[in-house]
């Protein structure tokens, strides 16, 4: 009996010297627009943690890499620009113990941003610094302020757009032919990139035009947003 007793004692605490480890969740999914996210770290000790071939994973980065017993690690994931989704493995050591946190992107998908046409009808405003200058051009809108670089109104009073919800885009162009149907497409071709693309159609019978759009968009574009602008011509 004694001799059991010691035994299971001694047994007892050898596994309470043996290390242990556990993290909580052991696989990320996130979006293409990237993240700021957190790892929950259960230990008997020190531990480290570090991104596996962190050079070729810079998108992947971790704010706190080391930890004593329990604590977090915060992961930043940075935008996927790219169609394709790509993983990385985060891995968490303790001694001899090692668990692994895979981290997996999305790739970037493309949207297309409904457009209205935007009209002054019925207003005492007219548009200013447009038909003078080069074509073509893409002029975007994000405020009142910058609205009325555009626009002159002799009542004073300018149009009504909410620029927290929507964003205003002046296109110019001009055709070799007339024109004689146009159709606008925006679309979210990038992380905060955008291309705005205006499909002629013409006819050479008649004469050379410049047109200009105007196009409210369904949501804001943020200011520090590329739009970029691509004229197709057909007959």
């Amino acid at each position: 009996f004694f001799i059991s007793l010691i035994i299971s004692l001694l047994l007892f605490c050898s596994c309470d010297k043996d290390p242990n480890l556990s993290i909580d969740p052991k696989e990320i999914n996130v979006e293409a627009i990237g993240g700021t996210f957190s790892v929950s770290v259960n230990s008997s000790g020190e531990w480290t943690a570090v991104v596996e071939n962190a050079s070729l994973n810079n998108w992947c980065s971790l704010e706190n890499s080391s930890g004593n017993k329990n604590g977090k690690i915060t992961i930043k994931v940075s935008e996927n620009p790219d169609s394709l989704p790509r993983e990385a493995i985060i891995k968490v050591s303790l001694e001899n113990l090692t668990k692994e946190v895979k981290i997996s992107q999305s790739g970037f998908k493309s949207e297309i941003i409904p457009l209205t046409e935007y009209t002054l009808s019925g207003s005492s405003c007219q548009w200013q610094n447009l038909y003078n200058n080069a074509s073509p051009f893409l002029v975007v809108i994000n405020s009142d302020e910058e609205l009325s670089n555009y626009i002159s109104c002799t009542s004073g009073i300018y149009p009504a757009i909410d620029f927290t919800e929507n964003t205003l885009l002046i296109a110019k162009g001009s055709t070799p032919g007339g024109f004689v149907s146009i159709v606008d497409t925006l679309e979210l071709i990038g992380p905060s990139q955008y291309l705005l693309s205006v499909d002629v159609t013409m006819d050479y019978s008649l004469c050379p035009l410049s047109w200009l759009r105007f196009l409210l968009t369904s949501e804001k574009i943020p200011s520090n947003a590329i739009v970029s602008l691509n004229i197709n011509q057909h007959y």
